[in-house]
């Protein structure tokens, strides 16, 4: 009896510290995701990769605790004499780590989608198929197939650098390179227009206008506004997809009037 006592406090001990190895493993990758969210939604390239690179790091490492059955903080221990003790292997893959992943594997590709043409300068053609192949979901792919079963004629990503004091660019710059004064139309600039040769240029005073009378809604409605330009023929459906991204929808008028008849 006197030799169960002695031990007890030992495996409650080693318990403990597997738990708190594990807790601080989850509050780590936590971190570094919402770091990777903040970093892609401010367009900024170098810190997105860091980011996006340590929180892929933790997770393999998390990966290989639970491959060998070492994984415990996520494990629903009964209650009981027999409960003080992890079991020795997991059945399944803890729900957290699965939705960590998920959520990593969509930041990636958020993250190949608003610094596309940045990836594009660096990258052949061949090799950003490739690359994007392997996401979750290919956002061009899916803007492209839009624009061919639908009126639109261009889908852009519009960016608010308003009130971002240490915004360069989406390029990669030295810190201590001068950072660039941005006013009026400068302070929204573009992220990607799909097709990338359409002259979004024309539109972008009305849209940009139209985003400053709606602000509030945008920040607060996930329902897209819309508003017709008869001088240019279009129309605009424009809705707020992150906190300084804005999704910009151009349809032909024509195409709508089809659209509305059928």
């Amino acid at each position: 009896g006197r030799e169960r006592e002695r031990r007890t406090p030992l495996c409650v001990c080693l318990f403990v510290s597997d738990s708190l190895v594990c807790h601080r493993k989850e509050v780590d990758v936590l971190t570094d995701i919402v770091s990777s969210q903040l970093c892609v939604g401010n367009w900024k390239f170098m810190e997105a990769i860091l980011a996006l690179q340590s929180t892929h790091n933790r997770l393999a490492g998390w990966n290989g605790i639970i491959a060998v059955g070492h994984e415990v903080a996520l494990f629903p221990v009964r209650h009981g004499a027999r409960s003080s003790v992890a079991p020795p292997s997991l059945t399944h893959t803890p729900y957290l780590y699965k939705w960590l992943c998920k959520f990593h594997t969509s930041l990636l590709s958020k993250f190949s989608l608003y610094f596309h043409n940045v990836l594009s300068e660096h990258a052949s053609v061949y090799d950003m198929r490739h690359l994007f192949s392997r996401l979750d979901y290919d956002y061009i792919n899916g803007f492209v197939s839009i624009i061919r079963q639908t009126p639109a004629v261009c889908m852009c990503l519009i960016f608010n650098a308003n009130d971002l004091r240490d915004f360069k660019g989406p390029e990669y710059r030295l810190p201590d390179s001068p950072t660039p004064l941005l006013t009026g139309l400068q302070s929204y600039p573009l992220i990607i227009a799909i097709p990338m040769e359409y002259p979004f240029v024309l539109h972008k005073p009305n849209v940009v206008s139209l985003m400053l009378e709606r602000s509030e809604h945008l920040r607060t409605s996930v329902a897209m506004i819309s508003q017709a330009n008869e001088k240019l023929e279009c129309m605009y459906f424009v809705g707020q997809v992150d906190q300084r991204v804005t999704l910009v929808i151009i349809s032909s008028a024509m195409g709508l009037e089809r659209n509305t008849k059928t």
